[in-house]
C-alpha cells in the first residue's frame, strides 16, 4: 500500500521529537509539559489505530512503504514499511 501521507515515519519520528519539546516545555510549566505529553501520546495512538485498520491483511507484500535517498553519495536509502507481524 502506497499512501501519501508517510505514517510511518511520523509514528516513529513523533515520540522522539516531541519529546524533546516537552524537555524544553518543562522549564516553562510543568502543567504545559504534561498536557502536551498527553496530547502527543493520544494522537500518536490514533494515528496507530488509522494503520492497523487500513492494514490489508489479505496479502504478504510491505505495506505502507517509504523510500527515498538519504544519502546519495554512498546510495543510502531511508526505508521503512511494514507487514504483517510489525503491525
Amino acid at each position: 500500500m502506497t499512501s501519501s501521507l508517510p505514517i510511518l515515519s511520523i509514528l516513529i519520528w513523533l515520540p522522539i521529537l516531541s519529546g524533546l519539546l516537552v524537555l524544553v516545555s518543562k522549564n516553562i510549566s510543568i502543567d504545559v509539559a504534561k498536557w502536551l505529553s498527553i496530547f502527543i501520546t493520544v494522537f500518536t495512538f490514533l494515528l496507530s489505530i488509522v494503520l492497523v485498520i487500513d492494514f490489508d491483511n489479505s496479502h504478504h507484500q510491505m505495506q505502507f512503504y517509504e523510500h527515498m535517498p538519504w544519502i546519495q553519495v554512498f546510495d543510502i536509502y531511508y526505508s521503512l514499511g511494514v507487514d504483517g507481524i510489525s503491525v
